[in-house]
């Protein structure tokens, strides 16, 4: 059996986790956000669950190159995890900082049991403790260092993972081979130390839309003060011809995300500013708050400063020679989505709004929506779904309490604790401390907390203005027919007449034509981004905007 389809198995059993740490945020989804995924959901079942089954070593499951981005005060630093397994079916690891022109820092012991990884960096004084995330091909935790402790998610690089093992006797190294990368483990030196694994570079599938100059347009790299004077890097472009150009600013999902919205290679931001450029519409796409060219620590910030940093950014655009002000609005995506009419109700001068995969609810039951669509697509039963949802009411009910943080850890981990079984071994007790210690943590993260409460229906409620609201049908992070349904009950109550909603067949989260609507499929799709969801939008603010 495969490493994935034991996966499945064990998922549609009851024994896996699923779930997706912030700072990804991250495909996704995140980085997606990516996107916001299933949170502390499923690893509530897989507490109680098995083992591995049919005799396949878990190890497989970290096998191959892990990447992702870590934020230090202003800094944005990429961090590579290259996993394998030596000659003796053990797991061995190596770590590059390629930021800071490192590469190959040995990873003196690798721990993984059940979904937990541990990495010890004593080269460099660090560790990672992280939680697998099957659903999201990634692992999420934090990497301490130095006294510190810093969120950290790093996402599968496609086509990395090793599906098994095939050994070469004959040569002085050895060889560990999957179907599309090979990781080479040299014989050890001289001094009998553990060799270094080095891992080929496996390319993503290709991603067609991306695009290519020549372009038509003007862009302009550029800088501005965001929220609380944060400086913010981002890219103008400027369709060609005699402005002042109607414009929108692009909003990213959850998560560090980079201007482009960059997740398992495909651009999707790039890809809308290049399409409505060419349609004569200017857009502004920002790097969030500490990733790329942008300072600001973005572990310690909430949805309200993305807000606020929207809103900075929209003056900005305002007072720019190449905008016409009064046919400027915003385009947000996700989290973006939930943003854009937090922006707009102090705002009303803006022309429009555009929300995709916006969510019409609040965010804890935006997560029951999502925790239920992802648990049913994986086939796992109403039962189980129902249970889970318990243990996360009960933790968010701790964690939304206007207390300080250290108030509730205690609470929150003796909550989580307490949906152990009463037959539960010693250690499964203390697998289960460790991981109400890591929950507790992500609960009480300032992002979390905000999200919990925040609701986009009162301020959708404000809005007169012309508003476009698309999801696809195959979304399971926000689920369309709740989310659309909510978006326009509350236009309704504001009277709004200038809105048109559109629920587009077979698209996910990205908008990407799927399958099945799982995260794990976003690296594998080719397309970034529907043509379908680019035309509805483009028609849609050409009409509005008069073009």
């Amino acid at each position: 059996m495969t490493v994935k389809k034991n996966l499945q198995k064990r998922l549609a059993t009851g024994d896996g986790d699923s779930r997706e740490i912030r700072n990804r945020r991250v495909p996704s989804i995140s980085g997606s956000l990516l996107a916001i995924i299933v949170l502390f959901f499923l690893s509530s079942i897989q507490i109680y669950g098995e083992g591995p089954r049919d005799g396949e070593p878990d190890l497989w499951l970290i096998s191959g190159t892990w990447e992702g981005s870590l934020s230090v005060g202003s800094a944005s630093l990429r961090v590579v995890y290259t996993i394998g397994v030596n000659e003796e079916g053990k797991p061995m690891a190596t770590m590059d900082s390629p930021d800071q022109g490192v590469r190959g820092i040995p990873v003196a012991s690798v721990l993984f049991q059940g979904d937990r990884l541990i990495l010890d960096v004593t080269a460099v004084g660090g560790s990672y403790e992280g939680r697998l995330d099957a659903t999201a091909c990634s692992i999420g935790g934090f990497w301490k260092q130095g006294g510190g402790s810093f969120p950290l998610t790093v996402y599968l690089k496609e086509g990395s993972r090793i599906e098994k093992s095939e050994r070469t006797s004959e040569e002085a190294g050895s060889t560990v081979r999957g179907d599309r990368a090979a990781v080479q483990e040299p014989a050890p030196d001289a001094q009998g130390n553990e060799a270094v694994v080095q891992a080929k570079d496996s390319a993503l599938p290709a991603r067609p839309q991306t695009p290519k100059p020549p372009f038509p347009y003007l862009s302009e790299e550029l800088s501005l003060a965001g929220g609380a004077g944060t400086k913010l890097a981002g890219t103008l472009l400027l369709p060609g011809g005699k402005g002042p150009f109607p414009a929108a600013l692009l909003v990213t999902g959850s998560g560090a995300q980079d201007r482009d919205e960059t997740i398992y290679g495909h651009k999707p931001f790039l890809i809308i500013a290049d399409y409505l450029a060419r349609r004569g519409i200017a857009t502004l796409r920002l790097d969030d708050r500490g990733v790329g060219g942008s300072q600001g620590d973005f572990a310690a910030s909430t949805s309200l400063d993305f807000a606020a940093d929207a809103q900075a950014a929209l003056e900005y655009l305002k007072n720019h020679p190449g905008i016409d002000p009064g046919r400027l609005g915003i385009i947000g995506h996700s989290e973006g989505g939930l943003i854009a009419p937090m922006v707009a109700s102090k705002m009303p001068e803006l022309a429009f709004a555009v929300l995709l995969a916006g969510p019409g609810v609040s965010g804890e039951e935006l997560l029951y929506q999502q925790q239920a669509a992802i648990a049913e697509a994986y086939g796992i039963g109403p039962e189980a779904i129902r249970g889970a949802r318990q243990v996360n009411q009960a933790l968010y009910e701790v964690a939304k309490r206007p207390d300080r943080p250290e108030n509730l850890r205690k609470e929150l981990i003796s909550t989580y604790l307490s949906f152990l079984p009463s037959s539960a071994d010693e250690a499964l007790k203390a697998k289960a401390s460790q991981e109400a210690a890591l929950v507790a943590e992500q609960l009480l993260s300032p992002w979390f907390r905000t999200f919990l409460v925040l609701d986009p229906r009162p301020y959708l409620r404000t809005l007169s203005l012309p508003l476009l609201a698309m999801n696809g049908t195959k979304d399971l992070q926000v689920p369309s027919g709740g989310n659309l349904d909510a978006i326009r009950r509350a236009l309704d109550d504001a009277g709004n007449t200038r809105f048109s909603i559109v629920e587009l067949p077979g698209l996910n989260h990205l908008f990407q034509d799927a399958r099945t609507g799982l995260p794990d499929e976003y690296p594998r799709i080719e397309e970034s981004f529907s043509e379908k969801a680019l035309k509805q939008m483009g028609d849609w603010l050409v009409e509005v905007l008069g073009l």
